[in-house]
């Protein structure tokens, strides 16, 4: 390669030469896995999202407000109760 850039000629007069760094080396099967998790983490956030919370959460949660209910009913003042 002569200091113009040129091939023995074979591009033309004041080919650019320019340098490139080489490019990083990227192994294809951990790209790959990265990708899937980004997928299924995408998946299942939106799967949280769609489906709430777990069906114990939601039980004990259940329980807690029938608990609450039950003993605000028994600290009720009702008429005629003589208070």
């Amino acid at each position: 390669m002569t200091e113009a850039g040129n091939l023995d000629g074979k591009f033309g007069r004041g080919w650019p030469v320019t340098r490139r760094e080489m490019a990083e080396l990227v192994n294809l099967r951990t790209a790959r896995k990265q990708a899937a998790r980004r997928r299924d983490d995408q998946s299942a956030n939106a799967n949280r999202v769609a489906n709430g919370q777990p069906k114990h959460l939601r039980q004990l949660k259940a329980a807690e407000q029938e608990r609450a209910n039950r003993m605000l009913d028994l600290h009720r003042i009702e008429p005629g109760d003589g208070r």
